[in-house]
């Protein structure tokens, strides 16, 4: 299949919500950081499938915690030793 024919179907499905996005790089014979960048050259916005967002704001606060953590830690460490 064409190239141009295989870009274009990938985002026809992409922007219908037949393929994800990774999906649809692949199709595209593309990775998914040029299937991103082509949606934005074309105008097209990404969608966040909502489990995605359940995902995301889990990461979100697990590093949220971490980071939290860690500050905590070293401001005990640098305390204790005055």
């Amino acid at each position: 299949m064409c190239t141009r024919i295989r870009v274009e179907l990938a985002l026809e499905l992409y922007k219908t919500n037949e393929a994800s996005l990774e999906k649809s790089a692949e199709l595209a014979g593309l990775t998914t950081g040029a299937f991103e960048k082509l949606l934005a050259d074309r105008g097209i916005k990404r969608e966040i499938e909502e489990d995605k967002i359940a995902e995301i704001d889990d990461t979100v606060k697990e590093v949220f915690l971490k980071v939290m953590l860690s500050v905590s830690v070293f401001q005990d460490r640098k305390f204790n030793r005055r």
